[in-house]
C-alpha cells in the first residue's frame, strides 16, 4: 500500500501581507518517513530500532492490542520558504488505509 503524506503551508510574506501563497508537499520517498520503537509496556522489538522500509505508517502502536510501541517522524525535503515569511496555518494530512489491526 502506498504511504500518501502531505504538508500543506500557507504562507504570507511579512512586506507584503497582501501575497499568500498556499503550499502542498508529499513525501515521496522511504527514506522520508520512519518509525521508531519506544519504551513501553508490551514493547517486543529493541528500542530505539528504525523501521524505514514499512509500505505504511503505524500511529501510535505497531501491532494489534497496544504491542510495541513507537513515534514517527516524516521529514519535507525541498521545501523552500524566504525569509521573512509568515507561516499562518500548517497541517499534516493522511490517507488511511486500514482501521483496524488484526
Amino acid at each position: 500500500m502506498n504511504k500518501i503524506l502531505f504538508l500543506a503551508l500557507a504562507l504570507c510574506w511579512a512586506f507584503n501581507m497582501q501575497a499568500q501563497v498556499s503550499l502542498t508537499v508529499q513525501v515521496n520517498t522511504p527514506s522520508d518517513d520512519f518509525e521508531e520503537y519506544i519504551p513501553g509496556a508490551g514493547q517486543t522489538q529493541t528500542v530505539g530500532n528504525l523501521d524505514a522500509g514499512s509500505s505504511d505508517l503505524e500511529l501510535g502502536n505497531e501491532a494489534a492490542g497496544n504491542v510495541d510501541p513507537q513515534v514517527v517522524g516524516v521529514r519535507f525535503t525541498g521545501v523552500s520558504i524566504p525569509k521573512g515569511a509568515l507561516i499562518l496555518r500548517a497541517y499534516l494530512q493522511f490517507q488511511v488505509d486500514a482501521t483496524a489491526k488484526n
